[in-house]
């Protein structure tokens, strides 16, 4: 494939923020879903996420609770306030109550650590299909580049 075709492929992949502070869940996040085709940018603690959010655009976030400097809950209502970017709760809180919390601020999503691997892959495939469809599009900004 030629140079700029291939620069134009990138260009194209779906972005992700993945934020976790535990290197283990992100290496897992960056390479299954890279090899999906995804492109995984990664945020290792709260106050890296939100800089993050300020000055690029992404299509879904992958999110922790439990984060040095701004916990993931935090991050989430602050991210649902200004954008419909998806976001997936990807969390060792297994709570009802940590549940319904990351629900009720905004989150798209929440899944335990345990069910990573196949639920992780699955989440983010029906999020882009959900994204891709007009009914999504019509609520407004599919990205997230925040003021936050």
């Amino acid at each position: 494939m030629p140079e700029s075709q291939a620069n134009r492929d990138a260009e194209k992949a779906t972005r992700i923020l993945a934020v976790d502070d535990e290197p283990n869940i992100v290496e897992f996040l960056r390479v299954g879903l890279g090899y999906e085709g995804y492109q995984v940018d990664v945020a290792m603690d709260g106050h890296a996420a939100l800089d993050r959010l300020r000055q690029e655009t992404f299509d879904l976030v992958i999110l922790d609770v439990m984060l040095p400097g701004v916990d993931g809950f935090e991050i989430c209502k602050r991210i649902r306030a200004q954008s419909d970017v998806p976001i997936l709760m990807l969390t060792a809180r297994d709570e009802i109550s940590d549940r319904v919390l990351g629900l009720d601020l905004g989150a798209d999503d929440y899944l335990t650590s345990p069910s990573v691997s196949r639920n992780s892959w699955r989440a983010c495939a029906r999020f882009f299909h959900v994204a891709s469809t007009p009914s999504f599009s019509a609520r407004g900004d599919s990205g997230s580049h925040l003021g936050v």
